[in-house]
């Protein structure tokens, strides 16, 4: 669990160096660049942070989930050397699949990755779309998580030796 908190009073720049840090996925000491997925996502999340601190939950929610969305496709193209062609774009079924295949494994509150995208999902959807948007108690916990499979495949690599 990364420990920053949604009442920091920190710009989302310095919300992503410490998730970056703390993640330990940027590589510095070994001289590797980040993956550029991973980035996107930590940078996402962090922006979700400021956004709910703000009080702007339709936009937290909606960059929880593309928090959780990279971070899960940076989990496939890492296993699976699998990249899509210029112009190709990953799809939220595709992604969903794929991550249940290679990312069986239970996270916190015996969720599996692909349950926690389907409830990030539905959020977003109604973050984006719906007149009403959602609420704090929602944004928090696409919030807590989208930290959690983040947090959960950034550990899954590490472990696996892909970091």
């Amino acid at each position: 669990m990364v420990p920053w908190h949604s009442n920091s009073a920190r710009r989302p720049t310095a919300l992503l160096q410490d998730l970056l840090r703390l993640a330990d996925v940027k590589g510095e000491e070994r001289g590797e660049m980040m993956n550029p997925r991973l980035e996107k996502a930590a940078a996402f999340l962090a922006t979700a942070e400021e956004c709910l601190r703000r009080g702007d939950w339709d936009t937290a929610t909606s960059r929880a989930y593309y928090a959780a969305f990279h971070a899960s496709v940076a989990l496939i193209e890492i296993l699976t050397g699998g990249r899509k062609r210029a112009g190709e774009e990953w799809k939220e079924r595709e992604v969903r699949s794929e991550i249940a295949r290679h990312f069986k494994a239970p996270l916190r509150g015996g969720l599996r990755a692909h349950h926690i995208l389907d409830h990030l999902l539905a959020d977003r959807v109604l973050a984006d779309y719906d007149v009403r948007g959602v609420g704090r108690r929602v944004t928090e916990a696409s919030i807590r998580s989208s930290r959690s499979l983040f947090d959960a495949i950034v550990e899954f690599l590490r472990n696996a030796g892909r970091l």
